[in-house]
């Protein structure tokens, strides 16, 4: 199989529709890494994300996995190659103002933070490190997390 072929099959694969509060494509938020392991067909690593973690982070090629201290997953980042898709809108790679829009409007308790924004009601946050520039720049990563994440 050609490169051009792989990478076009790659990126309809990397499509993800995101599941509000659920999951995303076929990572849902209460499975267990064994399960989410066997639905993400890439090389997995695990790391602790911080000094502190209690528990270890899958690390696959366009996103990283955390789970509870019982192994089940609560929550989801994901980055290029990924192309999240929310409300038929993608996410990933587009400018930071376009996608506050969208969650403003359906959000009003949406919080706007330095480096993105963050949507308690969807279980959905945004990560832009280069905002203080500008509302123009994309949105590099997507953090996605069950109800109940931030309580």
């Amino acid at each position: 199989m050609s490169n051009t072929k792989k990478n076009k099959e790659r990126a309809i694969t990397l499509n993800l529709l995101i599941d509000s509060l659920i999951g995303v494509g076929p990572i849902k938020f209460g499975m267990t890494k064994k399960e989410i392991r066997s639905v993400i067909s890439s090389d997995v690593k695990e790391f602790k994300k911080t000094p502190t973690s209690e528990t270890l982070t899958d690390v696959f090629d366009f996103c990283h996995v955390y789970y509870k201290q019982d192994d089940t997953c609560e929550a989801i980042e994901l980055f290029e190659p990924a192309i999240p898709i929310f409300n038929n809108e993608k996410l990933i790679g587009v400018s930071f103002k376009e996608v506050k829009k969208l969650f403003l409007q359906l959000d009003k308790d949406v919080e706007i933070e330095e480096t993105g924004l963050t949507s308690i009601k969807y279980g959905v946050a945004l990560f832009v490190p280069s905002l203080s520039r500008s509302e123009k720049e994309p949105v590099e990563g997507v953090f996605l997390f069950e109800q109940g994440y931030y309580d």
